[in-house]
C-alpha cells in the first residue's frame, strides 16, 4: 500500500513539474511578443455576463479566436487594432496583461485536491 502511495505522489510531483515547464499560457506570457492584431469578427450584441463571447483576430494572414468578456465586446468593433501577446507556433493568444498563472494554479489546486482525496482513501480505506 505504501508503495502505491509513493508512486502516486511521484506521478503528481512529475506532473506538476511538467505542467510548470510546458504550460502554454505561461510560455506565451514569458516568451511571447506583444503585437497589433486586427479584429475581423466580434459579437455585436453582448448583453449578458453568463454567455461566452468570442472575437476573431487576424495577424500575418492567420485567423485566431479569443474569448472575451462583455465589457471588451462593448468597447471594440470590427476593424479595431488591439495589442495581443503572441508566440510563433501557438494558436492561443493572451491579452498583454495576462500572465497565464491563474490557469496554472487552478490546475495545481485540482491536483492537490486529487492527492488529498487519494490520501484520505488510503488512510481511512474508504471503498470506491
Amino acid at each position: 500500500m505504501k508503495f502505491i502511495f509513493w508512486m502516486v505522489l511521484a506521478i503528481y510531483v512529475y506532473g506538476f513539474v511538467y505542467l510548470m515547464l510546458q504550460f502554454p499560457d505561461i510560455k506565451i506570457a514569458r516568451e511571447g511578443k506583444v503585437v497589433q492584431m486586427k479584429i475581423t469578427e466580434i459579437s455585436g450584441h453582448c448583453i449578458t455576463t453568463k454567455a461566452k463571447y468570442y472575437m476573431k483576430l487576424s495577424y500575418q494572414g492567420r485567423i485566431f479566436d479569443k474569448q472575451i468578456g462583455v465589457r471588451f465586446c462593448e468597447d471594440h468593433a470590427v476593424g479595431d487594432l488591439i495589442n495581443m501577446r503572441y508566440l510563433e507556433g501557438y494558436d492561443k493568444l493572451l491579452f498583454p496583461t495576462d500572465d497565464g498563472k491563474s490557469e496554472f494554479w487552478s490546475g495545481i489546486g485540482l491536483g492537490v485536491l486529487g492527492l488529498v482525496a487519494i490520501i484520505y482513501f488510503f488512510k481511512f480505506k474508504v471503498g470506491v
